[in-house]
């Protein structure tokens, strides 16, 4: 109890300092220096993925630094959640043979941010939605660099199309977060098409107004096991 009351009086005192901030881009760049293992889809994915990383970093140590109210349970929070709410833009990218250069940015509304994370640390289901997204693509990650070390470039290549499909399927989420559904159906249509994806394109389909071709991705999703699809399909009862 102590906790929550501890927390609810940071994000109030927070909302003080919100009413004047203002947006934020972040424009980065990023080379990747290929191995002999790589051509242009491995590159693209080792660099896309680093970008985006770099990016979120760097946008958590602004909104801890601007906002020293922040609680820790909070803080530690920024990062993950910020994957899954702020969207990468690609500006350039360029693949010469050995190196594989790409300039990204991300623009950040502070108090919006803010107000999205502190509603998304508070509904259990979707923090943890996004943590495991984001758990996911950051192991899809470390697999990638550990097989660039070992000699079996197709197992590589294929890692790397996992990736890549990560990749779109948080600037999925982050399109979704945002509202902007006819963007999320572009990124998730280039994603594996594995549970969490027809869970998401329920979401959006939902999002959309699209009743029937939701409820046909949640079903996809229940049907491959899908835990927040079936308890979904439960709770509003479909007939499967």
């Amino acid at each position: 109890m102590k906790n929550i009351t501890i927390k609810a009086a940071s994000i109030a005192l927070l909302s003080l300092s919100l009413a004047f901030a203002a947006k934020k881009e972040f424009i980065r760049d990023y080379t990747y220096q290929a191995s002999e293992m790589d051509s242009k889809v491995t590159a693209r994915a080792n660099a896309s993925a680093e970008m985006r990383n770099i990016l979120l970093r760097e946008i958590g140590e602004f909104i801890k630094v601007s906002q020293t109210l922040i609680n820790e349970e909070f803080s530690r929070d920024i990062e993950t959640v910020s994957a899954g709410i702020v969207e990468m833009i690609i500006i350039s990218e360029n693949w010469t043979g050995s190196l594989y250069h790409i300039k990204a940015k991300m623009t950040v509304d502070e108090a919006d941010v803010i107000r999205k994370i502190d509603a998304i640390v508070k509904d259990r289901q979707r923090s943890d939605e996004l943590r495991d997204f984001r758990i996911r693509a950051t192991e899809a990650e470390a697999e990638l660099r550990r097989l660039r070390a070992l000699p079996d470039k197709s197992q590589y290549e294929k890692q790397a199309l996992l990736v890549e499909s990560g990749n779109n399927f948080m600037s999925g989420v982050a399109a979704y977060e945002n509202g902007n559904y006819s963007a999320a159906l572009k990124f998730f249509k280039n994603v594996e098409k594995n549970a969490d994806a027809y869970y998401m394109l329920g979401k959006v389909y939902a999002g959309i107004g699209n009743t029937k071709k939701s409820d046909a991705n949640f079903k996809k999703a229940a049907d491959m096991g899908h835990p927040a699809a079936q308890f979904r399909i439960r709770k509003q009862g479909y007939k499967r």
